[in-house]
């Protein structure tokens, strides 16, 4: 089921498009999650997925811009912890504007328009987003996300060089012996990825 999910994302001309005009061609995976939500869960606080000391967003020249696609694998109700977005808020390096920043923040669903499963929602790691609370026991226990990670790959050419590292402080829970694959992998993961990307 994992392979044929990465094939899904890859065939999906508008993201196809989009994240190797954001972040280069076939740029590096760098993670592959899902994260769960069960009923009862509270609020998370507004936070990125990696620290402002060590990102991009402090240090431009040192680190590379991440990005992560939250697919949902369910329809999630606006009772079901949707979570929260604040656009922009990559560009907010001052921790101390916390308030300010978070008052333009987005709930990805609604009560007239749930999100559908499938939908998926691209992000700079750097943007302060949170899961909401989990209030609705009838429409599903747990909500659970498919994330994926995306990075500028490192390029040494003579007009175009890349080498910057990824921010510090994601979970990047891909284990050491499943580096190494990128976005055009994801064309035939059965026959370019290793376990458990290709089952």
């Amino acid at each position: 089921i994992v392979s044929q999910a990465l094939a899904e994302v890859y065939s999906h001309s508008t993201f196809s498009s989009s994240i190797q005009q954001i972040a280069g061609y076939d740029p590096a995976m760098v993670e592959l999650t899902a994260i769960t939500a069960a009923y009862g869960a509270a609020d998370q606080h507004y936070h990125p997925d990696v620290m402002v000391s060590s990102s991009s967003r402090g240090y431009a020249t040192s680190f590379a811009p991440t990005y992560s696609l939250f697919v949902q694998l369910q329809t999630t109700s606006y009772l079901m912890g949707p979570t929260h977005f604040c656009p922009g808020t990559h560009l907010c390096a001052n921790e101390d504007d916390l308030e300010f920043c978070t008052s333009s923040c987005l709930r990805s669903a609604t009560k007239e328009h749930p999100l559908e499963v499938g939908t998926g929602v691209l992000l700079n790691q750097q943007i302060l987003h949170r899961g909401s609370a989990h209030l609705d026991p009838k429409d599903g226990s747990t909500r659970v996300m498919f994330i994926l990670t995306f990075a500028p790959r490192p390029v040494y050419e003579l007009h175009h060089h890349e080498s910057r590292m990824i921010g510090l402080g994601g979970s990047y829970s891909t284990r050491f012996d499943m580096w190494g694959h990128t976005f055009n992998d994801m064309q035939y993961p059965e026959r370019n990825m290793v376990f458990p990307w290709n089952v």
